[in-house]
Parts: C-alpha cells; sequence; structure tokens
C-alpha cells in the first residue's frame, strides 16, 4: 500500500514549516543555539496544531550532527534515523495505552541507561493527560531529576488534567489555533505539490471546517484528492464527500425560522435528511451561521471574526436585519442542547426537529430570551380596535406631536391648537350616574372587551385595581414595583384600546388615570407628573400645567 496520508506525507521537518506556531518554534530554535535546553517541555492545545511535529523537530535538532541555525540539517545519519522513525534514542509513547504504573516505572529503569548512540536520549508522551494519577506520581522524581542525557517532551489536549507537580517541572507551550488564512496558505501549496486545482471557496470551507486545525483540514483534503478523477477540486465534491449543506439551504431554513414558518423549516429538513446528509454536521452548520448573524448585529468589521466571500457577507447581513438578537441567542442555545443531546441518541433527526419547534414556539420555553421574543412579537401586531372614535384617534396624534416637539421651542399648547378642532369632552362620575359597585361590576366587562381586542394591553391591565371614578378620571392603581406595567400601559396604542372600551362598555369617555398604590398609606399619587396633561385635554385649551411631585 503506497499511499500515505496527506498530514504524515507533508509533515513538516524544520521549524519554519511548522503554521502559525511561531512564538514556541522561535523559542526552541533560540535555546538551541544558546545551548540553553531545558530537561522537559509540555506542549498542550488543541487537536492538529503541531504539538508532536514540533516534538519530532526538536527532538531532531538536538541529536542532529550538523545543526542548521537551530533545525535539524535532515541529512545527517541521525536525522535520517529519526525521519523514519528507526532511532532508539528518540522513542515515542502513546500514554493513551501506556497509562499506567508499570509502565512507567519500565521507562524509569530504562532511563538510567545512556543513549546508545546519540547526544540526548528523549522521551515523547503524546497524550500525557491520559496517564493515571499512580503513574504521574511514579514520574514525578525522574522528571524532577533526571540524567542530563535524558530530556521528556509532552504532549497534550487536555492541559486541565495533567496535576500541577508535573507542570511546575516543565517549560510549558499552548501552541494557538491556526489563522484560516494559514490553513489555506498550506493547502494552496500542497494543492499544487499534488498536481490539483481547486476553486478558491473551497479553501475557505475546508479552512472553516477545520476550526484551527491543520491535521483536520489536510484529512478533508485527502478525502477530496480520492473523490475525483480530473485533479480537481470544487465545491460540489467537498459537499458530496463531507455531506454538507449548501448555503442557500441554510439560508433558507433560518428564513423560515425568523418568519416562524414551520411547515418551510420541517419540509427542508425531510429534504436535508432524505439527501443522505448528515445531521450532526448539518446542527453545526445552522450554529455556525446563526452565529454570524448575531455578530452583525453588534459589530460591522467582521473581517477578522467571519471568514467567508464577501458576497455570502452581504447575505448574513441581509438576514442579520431580519432576524432579533433574542430569537438569535435563543437559537443558539437551543441548537448547542441539541448537538449534545444527539451525543447520545440513536435517532438524531428527532432530537433536532425538536430544538427547531422551540425555536419556532417560544411558548414552549420559560428562558429570558423566549419571553423577550414573545413581548416583540406582542409589540409588533396591529392593533384592531373596532369602530375607532375620530376623538381618541386625535388624541393618539396629541400624544405622539408633544412627545415629537419635546425638545423644540413650539409649545404644547400650539400643538394642541394645531391638531384638535374640537374639544375632547369627557364624561364626569355624576354624568354616569351609576353607584360604586355598579362601576366595578362594568369594569369586569371593560376587562374582557380588551382581551378580545389584544390580549397582550390585557396582560399588562389585569394586574392593575379598579379605584373608582373620580371628577373625569377612572381611577386604575398599581402596587409599588409594577413600574413596567404602568410604562407599557401608557403607551398610544394600549390607551386608546383602554379607553375605548371604556367608552363602549360605560357609554361614555373616560380618561384613564394610572397611580401608584403605596401599600403603608391611604393615599394615592399619580404616577408620573406628566399624567396631569390629560387633564388639559379634556378641557382644550386651558393653559397646560404640569405639576411636579
Amino acid at each position: 500500500m503506497d499511499h500515505k496520508a496527506l498530514y504524515r506525507k507533508f509533515r513538516p521537518k524544520v521549524f519554519e514549516e511548522v503554521v502559525g506556531q511561531e512564538h514556541l518554534t522561535n523559542t526552541l530554535r533560540n535555546q538551541m543555539l544558546t545551548d540553553n535546553v531545558a530537561h522537559a517541555y509540555l506542549f498542550s492545545g488543541i487537536r492538529g496544531t503541531g504539538k508532536t511535529s514540533t516534538a519530532k523537530i526538536f527532538a531532531r535538532a538536538l541529536n542532529c550532527m550538523e545543526p542548521v541555525e537551530g533545525n535539524p540539517c535532515n541529512v545527517c545519519e541521525n536525522c535520517k534515523q529519526a525521519l523514519s522513525d528507526n532511532a532508539i534514542d528518540i522513542i515515542e509513547i502513546d500514554a493513551a495505552s501506556n497509562n499506567g504504573v508499570d509502565d512507567i516505572r519500565d521507562l524509569r529503569e530504562k532511563v538510567k541507561y545512556p543513549p546508545s548512540r546519540m547526544k540526548y536520549k528523549i522521551y515523547i508522551i503524546d497524550e500525557v493527560h491520559m496517564l493515571s494519577i499512580g503513574a504521574f506520581n511514579a514520574l514525578l522524581k525522574t522528571l524532577e531529576e533526571p540524567p542530563s542525557y535524558v530530556i521528556f517532551i509532552f504532549a497534550t489536549t487536555e492541559l486541565h488534567k495533567i496535576p500541577a507537580t508535573i507542570i511546575s517541572r516543565c517549560q510549558k507551550f499552548e501552541l494557538k489555533r491556526i489563522q484560516h488564512k494559514d490553513i489555506e496558505n498550506l493547502m494552496s501549496r500542497i494543492c499544487d505539490a499534488s498536481g490539483f486545482t481547486y476553486d478558491d471557496v473551497v479553501l475557505e470551507q475546508i479552512a472553516r471546517l477545520a476550526d484551527g486545525a491543520a491535521r483536520d483540514s489536510l484529512s478533508i483534503l485527502d478525502q477530496c484528492f480520492a473523490a475525483n478523477e480530473d485533479k480537481h477540486i470544487s465545491l460540489e465534491i467537498l459537499n458530496n464527500v463531507l455531506g454538507l449543506v449548501t448555503e442557500s439551504v441554510i439560508f433558507d431554513l433560518v428564513e423560515g425560522l425568523y418568519e416562524s414558518n414551520g411547515k418551510k423549516v420541517l419540509s427542508l429538513l425531510n429534504d436535508v435528511i432524505s439527501s443522505g446528509k448528515d445531521i450532526k454536521r448539518f446542527t453545526n452548520q445552522l450554529i455556525e451561521f446563526l452565529r454570524y448573524l448575531m455578530l452583525v448585529k453588534i459589530s460591522k468589521d467582521l473581517s477578522a471574526l467571519v471568514n467567508v466571500s464577501e458576497e455570502t457577507l452581504d447575505l448574513i447581513r441581509q438576514h442579520g436585519e431580519k432576524m432579533s438578537l433574542n430569537l438569535l441567542i435563543r437559537s443558539i442555545n437551543i441548537l448547542t442542547q441539541v448537538e449534545v443531546d444527539s451525543k447520545w441518541s440513536s435517532n438524531s433527526r428527532v432530537i433536532l426537529e425538536i430544538g427547531l419547534i422551540k425555536i419556532l414556539q417560544p411558548d414552549l420555553e420559560t428562558s429570558v430570551e423566549s419571553i423577550m421574543e414573545r413581548l416583540e412579537k406582542l409589540e409588533k401586531r396591529p392593533v384592531a380596535v373596532p369602530q375607532l372614535s375620530q376623538q381618541i384617534s386625535k388624541e393618539v396624534n396629541v400624544e405622539k406631536s408633544i412627545i415629537e416637539h419635546s425638545m423644540s421651542s413650539v409649545s404644547q399648547e400650539e400643538i394642541i391648537e394645531e391638531i384638535v378642532e374640537e374639544p375632547i369632552q369627557y364624561a364626569s362620575s355624576e354624568e354616569l350616574n351609576l353607584d360604586e359597585e355598579s362601576l366595578e361590576d362594568l369594569w369586569e366587562e371593560v376587562l374582557d372587551l380588551v382581551k378580545q381586542t389584544k390580549i397582550s394591553t390585557h396582560a399588562l391591565l389585569v394586574d392593575g385595581h379598579f379605584e373608582g371614578i373620580k371628577e373625569h378620571h377612572l381611577c386604575v392603581s398599581y402596587k409599588e414595583g409594577y413600574g413596567f406595567h404602568m410604562i407599557a400601559i401608557e403607551k398610544p396604542e394600549n390607551r386608546v384600546i383602554v379607553e375605548q372600551a371604556i367608552q363602549q362598555v360605560y357609554g361614555k369617555a373616560l380618561r384613564v388615570q394610572y397611580i401608584t398604590k403605596n401599600s403603608d398609606e391611604d393615599e394615592n399619587e399619580y404616577s408620573k407628573p406628566e399624567d396631569k396633561l390629560y387633564d388639559f385635554l379634556g378641557s382644550h385649551k386651558n393653559k397646560l400645567e404640569i405639576e411636579d411631585k
């Protein structure tokens, strides 16, 4: 079998070929040049970032007969043996399968013997975090005071699992995630060396999928090489090899989410699954796209955060404008949980369908994001008030105009004169000629009528308490702590609904006054000074006075 995986065939042979880890390679080269080499090193970082490759280069450089500026020459006898994995003084150990106390005791016995041919005996222990506690303890003494000819190089993807006593005895280096552009350049060089052509978008997509791991990108590229005969890698080939869904499908499905179109969303999901796409990878694609939408909501410059073409970025911005931040955060949270649940379920499709339905139906959740989303939908719902009177329509115009001109030099009286042609006449308690009990009974009918008109307005109003009618005002009180209700119920659209319902039930126009009722006192106070503005609207051209409490 002649085939050799790309990540092995193109494994870096000198420090300069290690991609994106200059902080590490420069330090190791300087230590070689100044003969300031430590006895133990610990390389940590995610998979595929060059931990083992760097350890191999360093081991060769330490034993090279003719090192070149801190690099191994790769032509001397020692380097050739190391490159062919035949060097008996460079020992590689997989801690995942050699993690017991006996394995480390055996290592301690072998450490006593000097190298047979080379300058140093070097132990490269991969996935060192897999060693048992007993094995770590057995290694401590040797690691603290090893013979002068022994050097340990540890590599791990889970630094937090290594005891502090081991870490403190090593020079620790953390390898970074490799930048997408560096991974693209690496793949481009490999494609050129292998005689393959490619679409730029393919390398961009692979780099994004690799998520900072060069080895993952080369494994994907290797699959693409094997999947075609004309030595050209297209986006279609990549999608077929990995079971990826095209961006257009992702765009359509997200559109269905913010349109609350359940039929469209589930139909698209069915098409994805029927075409044989990988559900878990599709979920990951969806999360990544929603993340992009979230980022465009909070930042204009996404060049360092989003690795997509400019055309795709424009589409992302367009969709981002239509989707609220609450919906995006809630969707990402739900789909992230779907990813976790799918690992332990034999039916990933059902898990994903449930997740999408939760996104479509915020009523099924009690999270802060879902509650905020429901409120946003209620606010956007059109107000349908039957037989809206001209007087109340004019009243809304007055309120809006006062707000719009509040910072201008135009007086509020001039605004009223401009908008109101006829004075708004409100009834008094004497004109209604009803006792307190009857007034309160009729208030229940007002609540029912408001509920039929707009349920969100009813939800705000029902927490208030009917206090009766004083002069031209129907008073509704709220307990302390209901400030949000009072602010929301006084919005023009809500005030119109309530006062229209009062007019229909009581047969007279009444101004509603919302007040805060202090439980420790008998007296009620205005909820805010501006409430007395409405006294003026009843008498039309009298001077407007706003009293500060």
